[in-house]
């Protein structure tokens, strides 16, 4: 890449090829960590694969995408800046955990976009990033993909344990399990200024903008709510919910609230 990896001079990301570039680095290279604190911006929309439009290409064997930090020995943990651009195309179809653009992050993602993408997984599944842990961030990021898994799916991000501010999602997204939402599956720390306008569907916990939040502030959901369990427009569990509304039809079997 171009660029020295610094927030002055970031490496500069301009086609597929590099992103993948970026993704074999995080994955396979015993010392990534040399990238902690690394900067990297878009400068272009990526598309992994040519959808057209509509999905029918996911059947036909095209690139399958594996997630940029695939397991916890290999975290991105640099500051990665979409700079207003998307990626387009992403296919994921496993049962494996972690999967998004992104696997797991250390690290910040934000001014991004997932567009026309459809990624399927088990646990912490999400269009931008399956896992966020602590000391991290998701800011201004949004998925219009398709989104599915087992447990801890949300449009945007599968799980976050510190901060998703500023995000949106407008994919249908749906679960066999718990911790739904339409912005974050699970949201063990802040949620702020999201929203969400697709449908969200799974068994339990399941929230337009959060499935399982901690502090979720002033965030709206307009999405369709549906579950086995308890269902919630705006959150499905929460400790603190403020400055937030639902217009969304809300439905579940225990423990429905708009």
């Amino acid at each position: 890449w171009a660029g020295s990896g610094t927030e002055e001079d970031p490496y500069l990301i301009t086609s597929a090829s590099e992103l993948a570039g970026l993704q074999i680095n995080i994955n396979t290279r015993e010392d990534y960590e040399e990238y902690t604190n690394a900067c990297f911006k878009l400068t272009t929309n990526i598309k992994l694969n040519d959808c057209g439009e509509s999905f029918t290409y996911y059947l036909l064997g095209k690139n399958k995408w594996t997630p940029i930090g695939c397991d916890w020995l290999h975290t991105f943990n640099g500051i990665f800046d979409g700079d207003g651009h998307t990626v387009s195309g992403i296919y994921i179809n496993t049962r494996e955990d972690y999967q998004g653009l992104f696997g797991l992050s250390e690290g910040t993602i934000k001014n991004l976009g997932v567009i026309d993408s459809y990624i399927n997984g088990d646990s912490c599944v999400g269009g931008v990033i399956g896992n966020s842990s602590w000391n991290t961030a998701v800011e201004n990021c949004y998925n219009t993909g398709t989104v599915s898994g087992d447990s801890r799916v949300g449009g945007v991000a599968g799980s976050c344990d510190e901060t998703i501010e500023n995000c949106y999602n407008t994919g249908a997204i749906s679960s066999s399990g718990d911790c739904v939402g339409g912005v974050v599956g699970e949201g063990s720390g802040k949620t702020e200024n999201c929203y969400n306008m697709g449908s969200v569907s799974g068994n339990s916990l399941v929230g337009g903008v959060s499935g399982g939040g901690f502090t979720v502030t002033n965030c709206y959901n307009v999405g369709t709510v549906s579950s086995n369990g308890s269902s919630g427009g705006v959150v499905g569990r929460g400790e603190a919910i403020e400055d937030c509304y639902n217009m969304g039809t809300v439905s579940g079997n225990s423990s429905v609230g708009g």
